[in-house]
């Protein structure tokens, strides 16, 4: 029996699902964003220089907002 493998190392990307949307064509909207897996969006959000990771690590308490988006 061979053994399958499969690497999820490359490649992540994300970013914010628009609330507007109805249809898989509205999914489309927006900017994709690359990530590093494991990580967390705090993370990603910082590395993409979406926010500044000295504020975030500072004043958490400024950015429960990410956690409210989908």
């Amino acid at each position: 029996m061979s053994l399958n493998t499969l690497n999820l190392n490359e490649n992540w990307e994300f970013k914010e699902y628009p609330e507007s949307a109805r249809r898989m064509r509205d999914l489309e909207e927006g900017r994709w964003r690359p990530a590093a897996v494991p990580s967390s969006i705090y993370t990603c959000l910082s590395q993409s220089g979406q926010i500044d990771p000295d504020d975030w690590m500072h004043h958490p308490d400024k950015f429960g907002w990410i956690s409210e988006k989908s």
